[in-house]
């Protein structure tokens, strides 16, 4: 098994490789959990409300290779893993959670995590 290192923010792996994109929330009902991208613009890496991933609209790039780590948000986890990295999905992640019963319409609040992952060649 390749090495992968992990810092509080910044998250390196091979291409081809899995990786878990860590994000935790505070322990509380949790509504809508968002995976965005800033350079995705109105797409999203991972949409998850109403108990179920909302692929309305997900980039395509993503669909049917993300998931939470949890989809009962036990505990307030709310990491995404990302299947078969490629060296195009090297960027900045950003993490947002509405909690449940929230009269929130957007997931327009900060983020709670910012992430670099950084994809890098074998050899390097």
């Amino acid at each position: 098994m390749r090495r992968k290192s992990i810092s509080q923010e910044s998250v390196t792996v091979y291409p081809g490789d899995d990786v878990t994109l860590p994000c935790q929330a505070a322990d509380y009902p949790i509504g809508v959990v968002e995976w965005s991208r800033a350079d995705l613009e109105k797409e999203y890496v991972l949409l998850y409300r109403d108990g179920r991933l909302d692929p309305t609209h997900q980039h395509p790039d993503f669909k049917d290779r993300v998931e939470l780590v949890d989809r009962e948000l036990k505990g307030g986890d709310v990491s995404l893993i990302l299947k078969g990295v490629n060296s195009l999905e090297a960027g900045i992640y950003e993490c947002r959670v509405v909690p449940a019963h929230s009269n929130r319409l957007f997931l327009d609040n900060k983020p709670i995590r910012t992430i670099r992952l950084q994809v890098t060649v074998l050899g390097e």
